[in-house]
């Protein structure tokens, strides 16, 4: 299986992953956010092709930016998961959990 982590760099984490990938026979590349860009069609990037390929993205950091920077990075999560490609953690979990009032909104529907 290939799997590809989102994180600007690495460390003991990705290199934790990478080790329980490959002893569970599996393989893990680590791709930076500030390798992607914003592409369509014919201009799409190499960058993104290889994370469309992945069996499954696992997001591990989400590096702080400007709002466009931030606006890219989830509608790119959003087209991923849209292609069938399975997001862990998918973007709107990440959307809820940085954004108190949806979080506490939620609670409050679900009776908490």
């Amino acid at each position: 299986m290939q799997i590809t982590v989102l994180a600007e760099s690495p460390g003991w984490h990705t290199d934790d992953l990478t080790r329980a990938a490959t002893e569970a026979g599996h393989n893990l590349r680590l791709q930076r956010w500030t390798t992607l860009a914003a592409a369509v069609g014919a201009l799409r990037a190499e960058a993104f092709d290889q994370l469309r390929r992945s069996n499954v993205v696992l997001l591990r950091t989400m590096p702080a930016g400007s709002l466009e920077q931030v606006v890219f990075r989830m509608d790119l999560l959003h087209r991923l998961e849209a292609e069938g490609v399975p997001v862990i953690n998918p973007p709107r979990a990440i959307e809820c959990a940085v954004d108190k009032y949806l979080s506490l909104a939620r609670l409050e529907a679900a009776g908490l």
